[in-house]
C-alpha cells in the first residue's frame, strides 16, 4: 500500500499553491490525504497557512514527481508580498 505516490492528487495540490489557492487545499480532509498516502503534505498545510497569515508570495517553486521514493517531492521560495 503507499509504494507510488499519487501524483495526480500532488500535482491538483501543487497547482493550487501555484495559484495562490488557499481554498482549494482547505477544503481537502484529512482522511483524504491518508487515503492518497500523502502524509509529506502534511508539513505544507502549516506552511501555507503560514504564509497566508504572513502575507508571503510565493516567489519560485518546482515539484519533482519521482516513483522511486513514496512521495514527490515540491520546493517553494517565498518572499514578502510588495
Amino acid at each position: 500500500m503507499h509504494l507510488r505516490p499519487d501524483t495526480p492528487a500532488d500535482q491538483r495540490l501543487y497547482d493550487a499553491l501555484v495559484r495562490g489557492d488557499y481554498e482549494t487545499w482547505r477544503q481537502v480532509t484529512g482522511r483524504q490525504i491518508v487515503e492518497a498516502g500523502q502524509h509529506e503534505m502534511l508539513n505544507w498545510f502549516c506552511l501555507l497557512g503560514a504564509m497566508a497569515e504572513a502575507g508571503m508570495r510565493l516567489d519560485w517553486s518546482t515539484l519533482v514527481t519521482t516513483d522511486v521514493f513514496n512521495s514527490n517531492k515540491c520546493f517553494a521560495l517565498y518572499q514578502e508580498a510588495r
